[in-house]
């Protein structure tokens, strides 16, 4: 299998499982510029299902601010665990997966509507 072909794989998984596992419905996704996102198809997936594609300018990370916020807060949070356990940084990948595994857990209360 071609390295595209893998990709529009995992990427309508991924879609398929939102939709799925969350009661979500996607109507909208927002890549880079890479090849495995902009394609022909997964212009006409996204075609046949319903959902927007957009993609962001290259090197303008004020354009994904909110995945710059999540990536910003994995890594303090992964490097606070390693700090506090004195732990060695060969463990930053396992770090990193916990952090991610905690948030994904955590009940987050909008304040103020927001």
């Amino acid at each position: 299998d071609s390295d595209l072909e893998v990709a529009f794989r995992q990427h309508t998984c991924f879609i398929r499982n939102l939709e799925g596992v969350d009661l979500l419905t996607v109507r909208r996704i927002r890549t880079d510029n890479g090849t495995e996102f902009v394609n022909q198809t997964l212009r006409d997936y996204y075609e046949e299902v319903g959902i927007s594609h957009e993609t962001s300018v290259a090197r303008s990370p004020q354009q994904n601010g909110v995945v710059e916020r999540c990536n910003r807060t994995l890594i303090e949070a992964a490097r606070t665990m390693l700090i506090y356990a004195q732990a060695s940084l060969f463990l930053w990948a396992e770090a990193v997966a916990t952090a991610c595994f905690t948030q994904n857990r955590s009940i987050i209360r909008l304040r103020h509507g927001k």
